[in-house]
């Protein structure tokens, strides 16, 4: 029992698959590897673990430690056919194992072929002759069941075929394998027999691990670890182990002795020049280490180091009581008397202190029921914990780190057991690398592994499957072969270890599907960080949470700058104001900062303006072409809108510029979220905004078309090249755009055919540019022509022009537009808006896809062609103050209708029919028109929200189909001096009473009658109660406070005239906090100190913010008798509600009209 107990521990790989006795394998998948092994039979492991952590990592072994029998259970002889390769290891005592024979006998046996066997201790040619231990065994050997000759038989040749596998093909010998070290082994070897200069000097330690603040310095520093041990006792078992674990967590640069041998009774000075030079020594204190003279010695340097420059020293008590250390009693106190003898009572003592102060440090002791692989892991972690690792090279006094911090480790959420992806997104250059590697190298230590994957988008997918998994396995230069067997590597490798993993880069969704698919493949803790410029890629792959780094503030920008480019946080005197000019044009991009600071360093202030003038031209080519990445990532179409911001429309409205790109057929509405995803524009106050790097990038990308020659460009916008262009007639048909926007009016002269060259012109902008001479002639493919201000009086187009869709040209000297207008069929946009001369729209028949027709401020214009009525698509009418209209077209057929204006055409009779149900339209504005009455046809607005008749003196009726508008929210019906009477409403069980009328109208909030012959009979003798949502008390109220409370004087002529009171009163409070289902809203009126009038009503709730109209006529209010006639009214009327407060309060006296 003993025997089997000390194999299966030392046999057991760290986080290998473990069987219960006889367990089956996980049925989803099968074991690439069955160790087959008698469950304990030596006291040092012989399974090397790094088979499990560099490739095969699904591995079977009996863990039961009982043999159950003679037959093998039917499960693991399944584990055995469902293995791909069987490792047998061949050990003194396996032939005397029942377990080594064959299945009972009606089961079949499994094939042996192709598999891999290992003697541990045995020499091959023993175990194929069977001498030495396989010979002095009966065989088989069985005490319960002995078997017949003729099966020992068949196992004795079983034994020897599978001994020829050994020899002829890959079968190893840990005889021979230990005649050298592990060929993967990184740390230098010293052998005392060599004189010291000619021994191996240790490797350089690696600059990148580095700790807070470690003794010996960075600089000083060679190696991470030391390894202190006994090599008879552990040099091949426990402390080989320990440092292949080390080195598989990263810890690349340990220090271990693999000579072997002591060489005499002093320490060799390269040997003590190693320890001084290690940040931690790990002392594995074993059975035998006092034994050795040399071993102390080493362990009295070692303690001297931690005295002197800190250094950790964590004891290791390996099968020894660390009391016995401590007190130097059993084999310690043993060997320490027979060094007495030898070395002196002096040193002795010496060693003896060493011992007492070692025992007495914070280590590790291996307990008998403890597993080494999970002692050693105890002591791995310790260590990385204490080396504190910041293996990512950050910069220095890194500005503005504070709050990205603050920020990214709330959402990375360590604390949380759960797998968290996370995204950082910005523009090129912004700092998002390296925040991460900041962020990273401070919470690395919470982690088992971290692995950092740079320049993702530079690599195929193959190239990074092997990147990672080499980091993750300590550095083996793996050859996956293809993409699917490094997911399930990956997948395997991370599953049960907490990974910080970085893959910095990201451009392509498939990236992250082979590297991080999903957060199943993490073990519990795990943080997944993603960098890149294309947001989308993180929304794509479900990340948990994402971050969009900003650029720097100006101060933080200011800061930075004056490191780079003085080695201060604050510019020299003189450089001052050149520097703000700087930092302003780099628009807190830290690449930007960082280049020019770099660039700028050490030069005259003549040099500083002359470089700041050539960046207003030619951006630098260092922050050029990192920009230029993101550019490189996208479609024709997502180039061409990005380049048409960049030289003309950055800043502009949204809709404007979805517009013209539509105009264009660039497909803007997927495009512009394209360019928004991956950073290169934002959108802000319904602006296209882009970073002035960004733009200057895009400026830049089409001056090197052609960087002498204009003409040759895609786009022109520099006022200089488009009027050199222009005038000296050099424009080819590469020219796609042009924008001519001047500070100041001026003249530009020159010649008709100009355009004639611009064949692909397809959108022309000038801004305060006239032009005096000849009718220009702008090619057939123009789409978009916007020029407001235009001199001439006729349109610089003819009939064949059939690709213009947009024709802006407000303020212009047009006054005729001709009968071949009509022929442009693809116009959308129409903009004559302030063209004062213009006195007709002709026949638009044509124009079957015209949405937005502007022609306010035409004052000449008198009449709009009938056809205007019957196109389908129209959406925008805008007539304002076109004082001279008289024709109008008698009915509107669009269904998409969403504006129609028509306020200050004081000459316009008649409203024109709306013949099919509008939603769109929202706001109807026929103010100072000489409209008398509105068509029953009003009622299909039924979106209309705001109604406006003010001033039309001419008005009579309102028709009763008025309230089908139930989404009326505003009417104005103030200065319709003729208006007399509100249509009357009826519905079954309620007649037509001013309640009802009112009511008809729920979201009504703003109802103006003044100066019209309506208020009274609107109102009339009916008391009338609404509740509503709104927030403010209506501005026509006469008395209005902010408190529950109004109080106001009536002088005696008003008094008597009071034709009834109106009172208003915002209710407020959040409904999460009210649990009752409606208000109570109570008023109280009192003339002179007599209570006059009270009410209570109850309403629903409806909002968190709820209007109380109440309207009461004179005659139901018993204080206001005659007898008070004769008095000055003093009026205090109080609100009050029974959910929430009330905000404020009004009242509005409605007098009898005057006769």
């Amino acid at each position: 029992m003993k025997r089997r107990e000390r194999e299966r521990s030392a046999f057991s790989p760290e986080l290998c698959r473990s069987a219960k006795p006889r367990a089956e394998p996980p049925p989803e998948q099968n074991a690439p590897v069955l160790d087959d092994v008698i469950p304990s039979e030596k006291e040092q492991p012989a399974v090397d673990c790094r088979l499990r952590y560099d490739v095969v990592l699904n591995t079977f072994i009996d863990e039961s430690g009982l043999e159950g029998g003679d037959w093998i259970a039917p499960s693991l002889l399944e584990a055995i056919e469902r293995s791909m390769i069987t490792n047998v290891v061949l050990l003194s005592m396996r032939a005397g194992s029942a377990y080594a024979g064959k299945p009972p006998p009606e089961q079949s046996a499994p094939v042996l072929d192709d598999n891999v066997s290992s003697e541990e201790e045995q020499p091959a040619a023993e175990s194929t002759s069977r001498r030495g231990a396989f010979d002095r065994i009966p065989f088989p050997r069985c005490m319960r069941h002995p078997k017949p000759p003729p099966e020992q038989r068949r196992e004795r040749e079983e034994l020897a075929y599978l001994m020829s596998l050994a020899l002829m093909k890959d079968g190893m010998s840990m005889s021979k394998m230990r005649a050298e070290p592990p060929p993967e082994q990184s740390a230098p070897v010293l052998d005392d027999d060599v004189a010291p200069s000619e021994k191996e000097q240790p490797a350089a330690a690696f600059d990148h691990i580095a700790s807070e603040t470690p003794p010996p310095t960075r600089t000083d520093r060679r190696f991470d670890v030391f390894l202190s041990f006994r090599g008879e006792d552990t040099r091949s078992s426990f402390t080989n182990h320990l440092n292949d674990a080390l080195h598989r967590a990263g810890v690349r640069n340990t220090f271990i002795d693999e000579s072997g041998l002591e060489g005499g009774d002093e320490i060799a000075p390269s040997l003590l020049e190693a320890i001084e030079r290690s940040m931690i020594t790990i002392v594995v204190l074993s059975p035998n280490y006092a034994s050795s003279s040399w071993c102390l010695d080493e362990l009295i340097k070692i303690l001297e180091c931690r005295e002197s420059l800190g250094q950790t020293v964590l004891p290791v008590f390996y099968k020894v009581d660390p009391s016995d250390v401590r007190r130097q009693s059993g084999k310690y106190g043993e060997a320490l008397a027979v060094h007495e003898h030898k070395s002196g009572r002096e040193k002795v003592k010496r060693w003896t202190e060493a011992l007492t102060k070692v025992a007495s440090l914070s280590g590790y002791h291996l307990l008998a029921n403890q597993r080494e692989t999970d002692f050693i892991q105890t002591i791995v972690k310790r260590v990385m914990r204490e080396l504190n690792r910041k293996p990512l090279h950050v910069p220095d006094n890194l500005i503005g780190m504070e709050h990205h911090n603050r920020v990214l480790y709330s959402l990375l959420d360590i604390e949380s057991d759960d797998v968290r992806m996370l995204g950082i997104c910005g523009m090129g250059g912004i700092g998002k690398t390296t925040i991460t590697k900041a962020i990273c190298n401070a919470i690395s230590d919470r982690f088992e592994q971290n692995i950092f994957l740079a320049k993702v988008r530079e690599c195929d997918l193959l190239q990074l499957q092997e990147k990672l998994l080499s980091q993750m396995m300590a550095d083996v230069d793996l050859k996956l072969g293809n993409v699917d067997r490094g997911i399930n590597l990956i997948k395997n490798s991370l599953c049960n270890r907490k990974t910080l993993i970085m893959i910095d880069d990201v451009n392509r969704l498939d990236q992250l599907e082979t590297l991080a698919g999903g957060r199943d493949w993490f073990g519990h803790g795990s943080r997944v960080i993603i960098t890149t410029r294309d947001e989308h890629l993180l929304v794509a792959h479900g990340v948990d949470e994402i971050y969009r780094v900003q650029p720097l503030v100006d101060h933080d920008a200011r800061q930075l700058f004056s490191l780079t480019a003085f080695g201060t946080i604050t510019p020299e005197a003189k450089y001052e104001q050149l520097s703000y000019k700087v930092v302003d044009y780099t628009k807190g991009l830290p690449l930007a900062i960082k280049v020019l600071g770099s660039f700028l360093r050490g030069r005259s202030l003549s040099e500083w303006r002359c470089a700041l003038e050539k960046l207003k031209r030619v951006p630098n080519g260092e922050i050029f072409s990192v920009l230029k990445i993101s550019f490189d990532s996208l479609d024709d179409y997502e180039r061409a809108i990005f380049l048409d911001i960049a030289c003309f429309f950055e800043g502009e409205h949204v809709d404007h510029v979805k517009e013209i790109l539509q105009c264009c057929k660039l497909y803007p509405e997927i495009g512009l979220q394209v360019l928004a995803e991956k950073s290169l524009v934002t959108f802000e106050d319904n602006k296209v905004k882009m970073h002035g790097m960004i733009e200057d990038m895009g400026k830049e990308i089409v001056r090197q078309e052609a960087p002498q020659e204009p003409g040759e460009r895609s786009r022109l916008w520099f006022h200089e090249d488009v009027l050199h262009v222009l005038t000296e007639d050099t424009g080819t048909n590469k020219i796609e755009g042009i924008k001519l926007d001047l500070v100041a009016p001026e003249e530009v002269n020159f010649s008709s055919g100009v355009f004639t060259n611009m064949k692909r012109l397809r959108l022309f902008i000038a801004h305060n540019a006239y032009h005096s001479g000849d009718s220009i002639c702008f090619p057939r493919g123009l789409r978009w022509l916007e020029w407001p201000e235009y001199s001439s009086s006729s349109l610089p187009l003819n009939s064949g022009w059939k690709e213009l869709v947009a024709l802006y040209m407000p303020k212009s000297g047009i006054n005729i537009l001709g009968e071949e207008f009509r022929l442009f069929r693809n116009l959308r946009f129409i903009n004559f808006n302030g063209c004062k001369l213009l006195t007709s729209i002709p026949d638009l028949s044509s124009m079957h896809s015209l949405e937005h027709l502007d022609l306010g401020e035409c004052k000449s214009l008198q009449e709009v062609h009938q056809s205007l009525g019957h196109l389908p698509k129209v959406s925008h009418l805008n007539f304002l103050n076109c004082c001279s209209l008289r024709e109008f077209p008698s009915s509107l057929k669009s269904k998409f209708l969403q504006s129609l204006i028509l306020k200050g055409c004081s000459k316009l009779s008649k409203f024109p029919d709306i013949l099919e149900e509008v939603g769109g339209v929202k706001e109807l504005s026929l103010d100072e028109t000489a409209i008398d009455e509105l068509p029953p046809s009003l009622g299909n607005l039924i979106g209309l929200q705001e109604l406006y008749l003010r001033n039309c003196k001419r008005l009579k009726n309102i028709p009763s189909s008025i309230y089908k508008l139930k989404q009326l929210e505003r009417v104005v019906f103030c200065g319709c001096s003729e208006l007399e009477k509100f249509p009357g409403y009826q519905e079954e069980g309620i007649d037509s009473s001013v309640i009802s009328r009112v009511s008809a109208f729920p979201n009504l909030i703003f109802l103006d009658f003044q100066s019209c012959s309506l208020s009274e009979g609107l109102l009339g003798n009916t008391r009338v109660d609404i509740l509503h949502p709104g927030s403010e008390v209506p501005n026509w109220f006469q008395h209005r406070s902010t408190e529950k409370v109004v109080s106001f004087m009536e002088p005696v002529d008003s008094y008597l005239n009071i034709a009834g009171l109106a009172f208003y009163a915002v209710v407020g409070g959040p409904l999460e906090s009210q649990r009752q289902a409606c208000v109570s809203c109570e008023v109280q009126v009192f003339v002179n100190k007599q209570r006059a009038y009270g009410v209570m009503e109850q309403f629903p709730l409806l909002a968190s913010d709820n209007m109380w109209l109440h309207y009461v006529p004179q005659r139901k209010m018993w204080g206001l008798d005659k007898s008070a006639q004769n008095e000055f009214g003093r009026f205090v009327v109080l609100f009050a509600a029974s959910a929430g407060a009330v905000k404020c309060s009004g009242v509005h006296v409605v007098y009898h009209r005057e006769k």
